[in-house]
């Protein structure tokens, strides 16, 4: 039997259509067409998470050359609805959590396009995707490769300037203490399933616990000054917050080199989230 040789180009064309039909499936076809405004405007758990965790799963499944053996439907639907529910445990304290909410709402609208094994996988992934618990470490071998993925992106979303602002602006929210973040990210970091996941996000993972341990130890002003702005707005936009933070006159004079930490953080964040509006 003559062996076939996919190219990278073709497959990626192949991945694209897979992807796209599970959009199409929840958005056009079902009831997230009803919750699309408001999901589509969550500016922590909605689309934008949804299509960063889609690049980021890409670019980790070619890293490990999985691309062939991840069931793409499967996990194109766990990202989507992961965090559908973020936002209300927010705002209503229950002991149902998000991932469970996901799981119902998975079962009741969208079981029949998938087979028995897949739904399995679905809803493991949505159930283990926001676990941070040592226990964790003891059981995560026995999941299927399409909820370590998830687990693995959706912490890799939590790094760098993006991360940190998320961070912040959540735990804002919540009530929860900012100087807690640092300990969640190491955490994060600590239990991602794969080497390579840790090559993709190290970088930016030394990035924010730069912030997180200039703001612990000694109350760094300038990132002070960074949470405390965006504290002030943790539901508007962050390229809206970041034009705001660099129209502030104290930050304005001088070259870039004389510019301090506050306004090369807030240059980033609008250019991350500039590109992707």
């Amino acid at each position: 039997m003559e062996l076939k040789i996919v190219s990278d180009d073709e497959l990626t064309k192949r991945i694209d259509h897979q992807i796209r039909n599970v959009f199409h499936i929840a958005f056009e076809e079902n009831q997230l067409l009803e919750l699309g405004k408001s999901y589509q405007a969550n500016i922590h758990h909605g689309m934008q998470h949804t299509k960063d965790l889609i690049a980021l799963s890409k670019q980790l499944i070619f890293k490990l050359k999985k691309e062939e053996e991840i069931d793409w439907k499967v996990l194109t639907i766990s990202i989507i609805l992961h965090d559908l529910f973020a936002e209300q445990d927010i705002y209503n304290k229950t002991t149902i959590t998000h991932g469970k909410k996901s799981v119902d709402f998975f079962n009741t609208n969208f079981k029949s396009y998938f087979s028995v094994e897949q739904c399995k996988k679905v809803e493991e992934a949505i159930s283990t995707h926001d676990e941070k618990s040592t226990e964790y470490l003891n059981y995560r071998e026995s999941l299927c490769l399409e909820s370590k993925i998830l687990y693995d992106v959706d912490n890799l979303d939590a790094f760098g300037v993006k991360g940190f602002y998320r961070y912040v602006a959540i735990y804002q929210l919540k009530g929860i203490p900012f100087d807690h973040i640092l300990g969640n990210v190491e955490n994060r970091f600590r239990l991602l399933n794969f080497n390579e996941s840790k090559e993709i996000g190290r970088v930016e993972y030394e990035r924010i616990t730069c912030l997180c341990k200039n703001y612990n130890s000694s109350r760094d002003r300038e990132v002070s000054f960074i949470i405390s702005f965006i504290a002030l707005y943790p539901s508007i936009s962050p390229s809206k917050i970041a034009i705001e933070a660099l129209l502030l006159p104290a930050y304005l004079p001088g070259s870039w080199d004389n510019r301090g930490t506050f306004h090369k953080y807030f240059e980033e964040l609008y250019q991350i989230y500039s590109k992707k509006n």
